[in-house]
């Protein structure tokens, strides 16, 4: 590929280019003209190429053997092949990593990160986030759905990836700041893309959206209790010391290397105490600017006098007196057309 982009590029130059002569101006508008062609070929074989590890991502996603066998043949162009070790080396390591392979808990989390993957791909490519909207929209209820502990690979950045690495992706899925890269970071994908799009395009669907995202992460808070503390029985019966302190160091890093911040935030303590208070402020602040600043403003007095005399309390305050003082500035805080309420 790149000795035939550089015979293209010889060509547009031609011979007088390549002498010490200067280029005239007709010959310099020629030879931009053609970059141009060159730079818009180019940028069509990448889309393409983008589109179809897209496509491959997704319809791995929905069939595990595929997925599995995907995961080897990524690990396998980047491990072995590019770093020039023999065919044997790479079936000794795929025969040693087959019971990995039919751990439910590694294949619920590989199905999940290649869904993902699939979808920053199509998103990275497209011109809107009304592209893949409702897609997302499907694959957030997902994640409240999962049955097992999710493993550190849907809770770092799908740009890190195995597949990301092995298909060249990592500039692809750069270029998009507007969307979360973990995959189990339910909250960044509201934040990032869910509801700054219905903010600009349809408010309406404001408080739908959030009353979906305080049931999944409620939901998804219950599940992470259950499957932590089952985790936990299971280390604290185990025989084997080295194998017990082994796990429970596992179970420690799963938290501590999550850049996803989910584990933490719905921990017992933490959910209850901290994320579904905010949760329920971040609705009310949404509800005030764009739907109805009146019935806001006495629910967020409401939940002030609930969450203290925590902390949280004053810092709620302060959001509050905030908004009124910016709505005094206009005379009154405007209600605009709402639409269907649907995300």
């Amino acid at each position: 590929m790149k000795s035939l982009f550089l015979f293209a590029l010889i060509s547009c130059l031609g011979a007088s280019a390549l002498s010490a002569q200067s280029l005239t101006p007709e010959q310099i508008a020629s030879l931009k003209a053609k970059l141009e062609t060159i730079k818009k070929s180019l940028d069509q074989n990448a889309t393409t190429r983008h589109t179809t590890a897209g496509e491959t991502f997704l319809q791995a996603s929905v069939d595990p053997r595929a997925a599995v066998t995907l995961w080897e043949n990524c690990v396998k162009e980047l491990n072995f092949t590019r770093k020039g070790m023999r065919e044997s080396d790479f079936r000794e390591w795929r025969d040693s990593a087959s019971q990995r392979a039919d751990d439910p808990r590694f294949l619920e989390s590989l199905l999940i990160q290649l869904r993902y993957l699939g979808l920053s791909c199509k998103a990275a490519e497209a011109e809107s986030p009304d592209a893949v909207f409702a897609d997302l929209i499907a694959y957030v209820e997902s994640l409240s759905q999962m049955k097992e502990l999710p493993t550190n690979d849907i809770l770092s950045s799908v740009a890190n990836s195995v597949f990301a690495r092995a298909y060249d992706l990592q500039p692809l899925l750069s270029r998009n700041s507007q969307w979360e890269s973990c995959p189990y970071n339910i909250a960044g994908i509201y934040e990032k893309t869910i509801l700054p799009q219905l903010r600009e395009k349809k408010p309406g669907g404001l408080m739908n959206a959030w009353e979906k995202r305080i049931d999944q992460q409620s939901r998804l808070a219950v599940s992470l209790i259950a499957m932590m503390d089952k985790e936990e029985n299971r280390i604290r019966q185990l025989s084997d010391p080295r194998e017990k302190s082994r796990d429970k160091r596992s179970l420690s890093e799963l938290v501590d290397r999550d850049q996803s911040r989910m584990l933490r935030a719905h921990s017992k303590d933490q959910f209850t105490r901290e994320t579904l208070p905010r949760l329920k402020w971040g609705k009310l602040k949404d509800q005030f600017a764009f739907v109805d600043p009146v019935a806001a403003s006495t629910a967020m007095v409401a939940l002030i006098a609930e969450v203290a005399p925590d902390p949280l309390a004053e810092e709620f305050f302060a959001d509050l007196e905030g908004l009124v003082d910016d709505a005094q500035g206009v005379g009154s805080a405007r209600i605009p057309d709402v639409g269907d309420g649907n995300p």
